[in-house]
Parts: structure tokens; sequence; C-alpha cells
């Protein structure tokens, strides 16, 4: 069991280093569509729709590129143990 925890944790590392990050990106993504949002018209629906979904559309990408970003390298992983 400890030999299992020690191989996973630089993944589990890189998932809570994702989380952390995703809670700023999402906060800053949000006030960005937040500040479009109150800049465009009332009753424009459909561009509002689009800015919204673009901006959880970026949510979700911040979250992807920073996981690959960070992703742990196997033979550092390996390098690490021995």
């Amino acid at each position: 069991m400890e030999n299992l925890l020690i191989e996973l944790e630089p993944y589990i590392r890189t998932v809570s280093h994702v989380l952390i990050h995703s809670l700023w990106q999402g906060a800053l993504i949000g006030l960005i569509a937040a500040i479009a949002l109150s800049l465009l018209k009332v009753n424009n629906a459909k561009l509002r729709y689009a800015v919204s979904c673009g901006a959880m559309i970026t949510i979700a990408m911040a979250a992807i590129i920073t996981m690959a970003s960070i992703w742990p390298d196997q033979n550092i992983a390996a390098r690490q143990i021995s």
C-alpha cells in the first residue's frame, strides 16, 4: 500500500495544484465575463449566452492546460523514488 502511495504522489500533487489554480483562474475569467456582460445590451440574449458559454469553456480549457503543463514526467518520478 505504501509503494502505491509513493507512486501516486506526483499525480495527487498535480491534481491538487490544478484544483488550486482553477480557483483563481475561474475567478479571473468570471470577472472578465461579468465585465463583458455588463457592457453588452440587456436585450441581446444570444450574445450574452455566447459570452457565458465562452467563459465556461475557457475555464475548462484553463484547467486542462494547467494540468498538461504540470503533469509529472514518468522518468522524473522514477528517479525520485530511487
